[in-house]
């Protein structure tokens, strides 16, 4: 098995551990928890996964595949591209978790004037599109290289979407260019 794939199997045993640890509290699932009762392995196959496994291993294997490690591989091939992915990464993390810094930036924009706000929300979708096109290219890059394959295709399809990256460049440059004035 890949470690990608064994990574993957491991996950399954922790999130089954986490369910089994709050299940008791939770009761017995209802129709809100069906997501969750279909992660919950067997004790069988969370027994195999653990004799197969043991803790060490699972442990090491997580550490290869944490974002410290991921960040660590991608910047060795483009900082540009591991310093984009640290952003998204934090500012998604942050709204996602709906901290202070996520929710203060969900409240920020509603205080802005809607010239501001229709430019930071235009930015916002070209850095979406750009991280979308960018990231794409680094996973079929990093999965041609793996595989021992060709990449050429993966540079020339970079290079053809140079056009749209300078237009959504432009984009974020303009939303820029007003924020400097506030």
């Amino acid at each position: 098995m890949c470690p990608k794939n064994r990574a993957r199997y491991i996950d399954r045993l922790k999130r089954y551990d986490r369910i089994m640890q709050f299940l008791p509290a939770l009761g017995e699932l209802g129709p809100s928890g069906e997501a969750s009762r279909e992660l919950l392995l067997n004790e069988e196959e969370a027994a195999n996964i653990r004799t197969t496994y043991p803790r060490k291993e699972r442990q090491a294997l997580a550490q290869k595949w944490s974002f410290k490690e991921v960040m660590r591989s991608i910047a060795l091939e483009s900082t540009e591209a591991a310093g984009m992915l640290a952003n998204a990464y934090g500012l998604a993390s942050n709204t996602l978790h709906q901290d202070g810094d996520g929710v203060g930036m969900i409240g920020e924009r509603t205080r802005r004037s809607q010239e501001r706000r229709k430019l930071v929300e235009l930015a916002h979708a070209a850095r979406q599109t750009t991280d979308v096109i960018t990231f794409s290219m680094i996973r079929a890059l990093r999965t041609l290289q793996l595989a021992n394959q060709d990449t050429g295709q993966v540079h020339a399809r970079w290079q053809d979407q140079q056009p749209l990256l300078a237009e959504l460049a432009e984009v974020t440059a303009s939303w820029w260019d007003v924020e400097q004035h506030h």
